[in-house]
């Protein structure tokens, strides 16, 4: 796989990305920092000191996650998951909270990010930098078919519509509420920007010339073999933060947002006779 100049690489990428494993990395993570500071928190009532208030040891919890978090490797919103997750959960513990909240939370994320569930896919929204990088993998000297699998809100959709008015863009997204979202942003485009709610797997990609994807680890092998059984050599996968396992990547482009996002560009191969 082509190496990105600034850009740590680790084998086990993939493997800790998602699923269990990542929960069980999550949860080592805040094991450590919690052993860390009630170890900490003994030693001060030991030495003489009160716990007046546990937000100083909740704190420094969060402190001790993010140092964690940051030497095993994790970037961007995961180190700060990790920091906010138990002062966020202490905070919410002491306020109280309307039962239909809880509701409210449990529909909106059925309505966001069921596809976490079948297909260990969650909502990611493309970051504005790594739109702006995905215009630079698009030709612009005659139109193409863009798809856009898994489109969200429709930002991605919008923006090639934008800069690119000859290119056909088409977005498919199961989620009702981005796919709604999506839809009205789409059908304000004066550029024909169209969204679906269908499930990739069902369409065609026979006429894609160029497809984007930010997806997670889990599908990206079966997405190479789909793209590769119906989308005419020569064409483009260009996937966000995800590699494709196995593949050399015909280029890597690194996007400067808050992820540290890295754009990967493969071209389908030739068929076999």
């Amino acid at each position: 796989m082509n190496a990105v100049p600034g850009v740590a690489r680790r084998d086990d990428a993939i493997l800790v990305a998602s699923g269990p494993l990542a929960a069980a990395r999550a949860g080592g993570i805040q094991g450590m920092a919690a052993l860390a500071t009630v170890t900490l928190a003994a030693m001060a009532v030991a030495a003489g000191g009160r716990l007046a208030s546990p937000w100083p040891w909740v704190l420094l919890h969060g402190l001790l996650a993010a140092i964690l978090a940051t030497a095993a490797g994790e970037r961007g919103t995961r180190r700060l998951m990790h920091a906010g997750f138990l002062p966020a959960a202490v905070a919410g513990a002491a306020s109280p909270v309307p039962a239909g909240v809880w509701l409210v939370a449990a529909v909106v994320l059925a309505l966001t990010s069921h596809n976490a569930l079948r297909e260990r896919v969650p909502l990611f929204l493309s970051s504005a930098a790594a739109r702006s990088r995905l215009l630079e993998c698009l030709p612009g000297d005659r139109p193409i078919r863009f798809v856009d699998v898994g489109c969200g809100t429709g930002g991605v959709l919008v923006e090639v519509a934008r800069e690119r008015p000859t290119t056909q863009c088409l977005g498919l997204e199961t989620a009702w509420l981005p796919w709604l979202i999506a839809r009205a942003r789409c059908g304000l485009s004066p550029n024909g920007a169209r969204v679906m709610r269908r499930d990739l797997w069902q369409h065609p990609l026979r006429d894609v010339d160029v497809l984007y994807a930010y997806l997670s680890p889990v599908p990206m092998a079966r997405l190479w073999a789909k793209a590769c059984a119906e989308m005419a050599p020569g064409s483009v996968v260009v996937s966000n933060s995800f590699e494709i396992p196995g593949v050399p990547a015909e280029s890597s482009l690194p996007v400067e947002d808050m992820t540290a996002s890295v754009l990967h560009v493969y071209r389908v191969p030739p068929r076999g006779p």
